[in-house]
């Protein structure tokens, strides 16, 4: 039996790329991610699986990497009718028990930290109807068809006849599992490594949802853990990737610091807002990769704010960034 994972790129309403689900073959039919549920998606998925004479029906399990609609929002529908067992960490599960109360917590979050970043009304409007059309491309996953493993990861999961460890990967998502072969030297990354530096998205934390996610320090972390696995294939959730892992975590990490020095001096200049400071960084970005480097700034300065070197005190327009030194 073949231990192939087949890549099925799909298109995607919001990802910036399209996004990749893996298919494993064999006696249990398996979809690592699925996609957005929207007509083009589904057709794509459907004529891919047809090339290995395979239907939605034939499909055994599904499992899911993280909480974002462009891996997930499929799951639902290709469950209802597969019967598919969809396998998910804990931290995704509260999605799938209540869609409506976490995507209006994501949103909520978001909104105070634009807020507090200085960036202009219309703009946080723009974004946060952005989010509230994920709506658009969920369907609901039946409770009784989902199986749990831990968060943490540790556990050991079964397909493409092989055995891969769950992995804790945050940074682009709180909630964000890789899955390792070890005797194959495969890893399944998801969205923590890319071809390009993942983007640090700002969610809820996992024990105080109502404050946001110091999401660039998890990510470094992830990549320092990441970079200690012997891996000779990465199948990442966009794009592809040739380079060897740990050359381009070094890569991506090093371009994370040298963005991170830039945005000190920038305080240093006497910049302190979050919005101003991301105008300086990313002066050439037009729209959507504006709101992307609008992102990473923030994470930059939980990262200054972390290691000691700023300080985020609070006035009435909202956070204001001071250097220490």
């Amino acid at each position: 039996m073949s231990t192939e994972l087949i890549r099925i790129p799909l298109p995607s309403r919001f990802a910036y790329d399209k996004v990749n689900v893996y298919l494993a073959l064999g006696d249990t039919p398996t979809l690592i991610d699925c996609g957005e549920y929207f007509p083009k998606s589904i057709e794509t998925l459907q004529a891919a699986l047809a090339d290995y004479g395979l239907k939605i029906q034939d499909l055994a399990q599904i499992i899911l990497t993280h909480a974002h609609v462009d891996h997930m929002g499929a799951a639902g529908w290709l469950a209802s009718q597969s019967g598919a067992v969809v396998r998910m960490s804990e931290g995704v599960w509260p999605w799938v028990a209540d869609f409506e109360a976490c995507l209006s917590q994501r949103i909520t979050v978001l909104q105070e930290a634009y807020r507090q970043a200085g960036m202009p009304e219309t703009m946080q409007q723009m974004f946060v109807e952005g989010l509230k059309a994920f709506r658009s491309v969920w369907s609901q996953i039946p409770p009784e068809q989902v199986a749990l493993f831990d968060l943490a990861g540790g556990q050991t999961l079964q397909f493409a006849q092989s055995t891969w460890e769950v992995l804790y990967t945050p940074g682009h998502s709180v909630v964000q599992n890789s899955f390792y072969d070890a005797q194959g030297q495969r890893l399944i990354s998801a969205d923590a490594v890319l071809p390009q530096t993942p983007v640090a998205v700002v969610e809820q934390r996992l024990d105080k949802p109502t404050l946001r996610s110091y999401s660039l320090p998890q990510m470094l972390d992830t990549f320092e853990q990441l970079a200690r696995l012997p891996v000779k294939q990465i199948l990442p959730g966009h794009g592809t990737i040739d380079t060897p892992l740990a050359e381009l975590l070094k890569q991506q990490g090093m371009r994370i610091e040298h963005r991170t020095e830039e945005t000190l001096a920038w305080v240093r200049r006497g910049h302190h807002r979050v919005f101003d400071i991301a105008q300086q960084l990313y002066a050439k970005a037009a729209l959507p990769h504006f709101f992307l480097g609008f992102t990473m700034t923030l994470g930059y300065l939980d990262l200054l704010e972390v290691r000691g070197l700023v300080v985020c005190e609070q006035d009435a327009q909202g956070w204001r960034y001071v250097s220490k030194s």
